[in-house]
């Protein structure tokens, strides 16, 4: 009897640690989709920093959803991997496999809440303002947003570092 109890208790605590392992596996990859869920690393972006963290204001999952006529926020973590007297960021929609720059509030970072110059190996974190023009058509696009160390970059979707989100202009 004593033998049998003790088999059972056994295996009660083994049950109870399988299940309370199992939670934790559960809910950490629960969060890990969470936090990836809508914003993806573009495939070509640049090494020059690392975009570490995306906040889309009011976005729960894709596609993110910009009113016409009012302005999106999008808050930025990165770290820097070079030294940068100022970063630029852009954005532009890809709309018929042609990526149309959209024209930001303020484009220079150290303007949106980086500390400039901006040093290797710090953690940054700005805010983006995007004006969304009430003209704008009622499309869903794949929008792509860098960080460029000049302002006037031919490709939108290249630079020093650059992440891309679904969003549905409405």
């Amino acid at each position: 009897l004593y033998n049998s109890a003790d088999n059972c208790m056994r295996k009660l605590t083994c049950l109870s640690k399988m299940s309370t392992l199992t939670t934790s596996v559960v809910l950490f990859l629960l969060v890990a989709f969470v936090n990836a869920g809508y914003w993806k690393l573009c495939d070509d972006g640049g090494d020059g920093v690392e975009i570490t963290d995306v906040e889309i204001k009011g976005c729960t999952g894709p596609p993110c959803v910009f009113k016409k006529g009012e302005n999106a926020t999008v808050n930025v973590k990165f770290t820097s991997n070079n030294n940068y007297d100022h970063l630029y960021t852009s954005m532009c929609g890809d709309i018929l496999s042609k990526c149309l720059n959209l024209k930001l509030a303020d484009s220079d970072e150290c303007d949106e809440g980086a500390t400039c110059p901006i040093k290797k190996g710090s953690k940054q974190e700005i805010t983006v303002i995007v004006p969304i023009d009430k003209h704008f058509p009622s499309v869903t696009v794949v929008a792509y947003f860098s960080m460029q160390k000049d302002n006037d970059e031919d490709d939108p979707k290249k630079g020093e570092g650059c992440f891309e989100v679904e969003i549905k202009l409405e």
